[in-house]
């Protein structure tokens, strides 16, 4: 079928399509929920998230209030899918290791973990790699319908390669997502969106404050997913290593211009104890990535790091206690630059 560029194509989930025979999209005592005819149970989905939002408007301080499903990796919901290094170390040369840190700072390293609150319109997955910008969710979609066509075309039939490009199909009728038009139902905090008509896909309207249809079914079809395919879950680790590797370029860099007297080879030989601490700030705070440096220069690495202010939710504290967790197993690597990743000492 001959597919034509429409680049007015109104971009939308089809919140009809059903990924399994008896799939309903259902709330039922203030969370939603997905059910089909071969699971034994309705897998719980999220509930609605309120978050405010301070910004200044002509130098007057407005507060924005936002909402949307949430799904976190804390919690006593079931169905969390924890990412373990262990299971990935084998195939990935020890980054799993490296990653764990600033995942579970993420989403306490669940694979499940949503978020659709806030301005990333949706951030999913273990290590949440965001809708709204270029090098985060959009590049996982290409490879997901690169490598495993089949199955992201039953999660998510809208989404197709066209020349090789992210896009939107509707029949014959496409329409390129890799673009940087802005949000539909935009928000004042909407500063630094580069992919608004993808994150629209998943987060049609975020103004209103509760949580869409269109938030709900690709929520639900994100879940069921990632639970019941396990390379899924491979290439979900594959791009956020990937991710993350462009963070490491981005301290090797700078280590190299401006701490060259402790560091004179950069990340070449660091612990990845340290490391994985340092990983956590261009991921997580990319215009804060001197800190690390600072940070790495001390005595006490880890201390210093655990001191850091980056970000919301003392994601810093979380970083370091997630390297002490993985201590034994951290401290006994070192990163060799040759090879591109981490080696036993």
């Amino acid at each position: 079928m001959a597919l034509t560029h429409d680049p007015n194509l109104p971009v939308n989930l089809d919140t009809s399509h059903k990924p399994h025979h008896g799939w309903s999209v259902f709330e039922q005592n203030g969370a939603v929920w997905v059910s089909y005819d071969a699971a034994p149970k309705p897998f719980y989905v999220g509930r609605q998230h309120s978050y405010k939002y301070t910004y200044k408007v002509n130098r007057q301080r407005r507060t924005l209030v936002t909402a949307g499903l949430s799904r976190p990796g804390y919690g006593r919901h079931e169905g969390k899918f924890r990412y373990v290094p262990e299971d990935w170390n084998e195939d990935f040369n020890y980054w799993p290791e490296l990653i764990y840190p600033t995942a579970y700072a993420e989403s306490f390293a669940d694979f499940t973990s949503m978020n659709f609150w806030d301005r990333a319109g949706f951030t999913p997955g273990f290590i949440q790699l965001a809708a709204h910008t270029k090098d985060d969710l959009l590049p996982l979609f290409e490879r997901l319908i690169s490598e495993i066509p089949e199955e992201t075309a039953k999660f998510f039939p809208e989404l197709s390669l066209v020349e090789g490009r992210l896009a939107f199909l509707a029949g014959s009728q496409f329409r390129f997502l890799d673009v940087s038009d802005p949000a539909e139902n935009s928000l004042p905090v909407d500063t630094d969106v580069e992919r608004g008509l993808f994150m629209g896909f998943f987060n049609h309207d975020r103004t209103r404050l509760d949580v869409d249809k269109e938030e709900q079914h690709a929520a639900a079809r994100w879940l069921v997913w990632s639970l019941t395919s396990a390379e899924m879950r491979r290439i979900q680790v594959a791009s956020s290593i990937e991710n993350m590797q462009q963070s490491l370029d981005k301290l090797h860099k700078l280590l190299r211009q401006t701490a060259q007297r402790k560091y004179p080879n950069g990340v070449d030989g660091m612990r990845c104890d340290h490391l994985a601490a340092a990983l956590a700030v261009p991921h997580l705070a990319p215009a804060k990535t001197y800190l690390a440096v600072g940070a790495l220069k001390k005595n006490n690495v880890l201390r210093a790091f655990e001191r850091l202010e980056y970000g919301p939710g003392k994601r810093e504290k979380n970083v370091v206690h997630a390297v002490r967790l993985r201590g034994a197993k951290l401290s006994q690597l070192a990163f060799d630059l040759g090879s591109g990743h981490p080696v036993p000492t």
